[in-house]
């Protein structure tokens, strides 16, 4: 695909991220995209959940079916007749919204619609699992292979009342967000083992396992028909590592637990 240059793009993409972690570490994570491109619109879906111990199992399908929906009480909404679930978040925070980047060629908006909720998923078995957990909306009009991005860094933490989210994109054009309960941390500091928030205050990381990783658009296309063909090289390389990590907010002498989910993602050399 040609860089669109100073005309506007023809890409467009929609992407839910939403997930839950129990009390006891079980982890449920859903993806729903819709991807307008050289003239058509294709939506898949997709989820990954992980027993408190034991591997992590993903399913992804093309659907014709809608992604997540707002209630009239702020609650967002979501079935799936393809992988078997209906699922509730009931956002506890209220949401945080950037622009994360611009140019004429198109832009990404992100849009955390629950920093914090509380989530339920009921399994088309009947089987229904509970806890906190966390919703965003990722719009773009720039083909994610076009991104001046070499690494991102994502995560979320989530505790009752408490919540940090954090966003890193490193390469030639670097970008850092980190927000405390809906609240921007400009000085804070991302690093592996969490993040330096102000002074006195800190996420501390422990007890970190792997919940994926590898080229998740290998794995995707394996099970999608007709996608690798379509797939950029330079987004067919991304690397992806994706972990649930036991987290401790700290706040001068106080200290509240809960999951965090975080990522680091890094991106194949093309030309953009």
């Amino acid at each position: 695909m040609n860089d669109a240059g100073s005309r506007p793009s023809r890409f467009a993409l929609s992407k839910w991220y939403l997930d839950l972690v129990t009390g006891d570490g079980r982890v449920f994570i859903g993806y729903w995209g819709e991807i307008t491109w050289r003239g058509a619109a294709l939506r898949i879906e997709s989820k990954l959940e992980a027993p408190p111990e034991g591997p992590s199992m993903s399913r992804s399908a093309w659907t014709r079916g809608r992604g997540p929906q707002a209630e009239r009480d702020g609650s967002l909404r979501w079935s799936s007749r393809r992988l078997g679930f209906d699922a509730c978040w009931k956002p506890t925070a209220p949401p945080v919204s950037r622009r994360l980047f611009e140019r004429a060629s198109g832009h990404v908006d992100w849009d955390c619609r629950a920093p914090l909720a509380e989530a339920s998923v009921r399994s088309s078995g009947g089987a229904t699992i509970a806890g906190l957990g966390y919703a965003e909306r990722l719009t773009m009009t720039l083909p994610p292979w076009r991104l001046p991005l070499d690494e991102l860094r994502w995560g979320r933490f989530v505790a009752p009342r408490q919540s940090v989210v954090w966003i890193e994109w490193c390469g030639p054009s670097p970008l850092r967000l980190v927000f405390v309960n809906g609240a921007e941390a400009p000085r804070a500091v991302i690093r592996d083992g969490g993040v330096d928030l102000t002074p006195g205050a800190l996420l501390r990381l422990g007890r970190t396992r792997a919940l994926r990783s590898g080229q998740p658009f290998h794995a995707l296309a394996a099970e999608l028909s007709g996608l690798a063909s379509v797939l950029p090289a330079r987004l067919r390389a991304i690397e992806e590592e994706k972990w649930l990590s036991a987290g401790t907010l700290v706040a001068g002498d106080t200290s509240v637990e809960g999951w965090a989910i975080h990522e680091r993602v890094r991106f194949g050399k093309e030309k953009r």
